[in-house]
């Protein structure tokens, strides 16, 4: 069975975490810099998009009852939409 680390064990073990933790982070700011530079730039894209998008969306609702009126017809012409032959 495991001994139970006693509070010194755990305060050093809690350090040594700590300093990986802080290794790890301080590695990799660099490459975090240019993920968080680059999740900016889109979230700018989004917000400059985000009118157009809904604008096109409007404009773009009457084709739902189009489609739907297009499949029915398909349907009931088995799928033959095309001139006779």
């Amino acid at each position: 069975m495991a001994k139970t680390p006693n509070e010194n064990e755990m305060r050093a073990r809690f350090k040594v975490l700590r300093k990986k933790r802080e290794d790890i982070i301080s590695g990799n700011a660099d490459l975090q810099a240019s993920y968080d530079a680059k999740r900016s730039a889109i979230a700018e894209i989004n917000a400059e998009i985000a009118p157009i998008a809904e604008a096109l969306r409007d404009a773009k609702a009457p084709l739902v009852e189009i489609d739907r009126e297009l499949a029915m017809i398909s349907r009931a012409l088995g799928g033959k939409t095309g001139d006779p032959a």
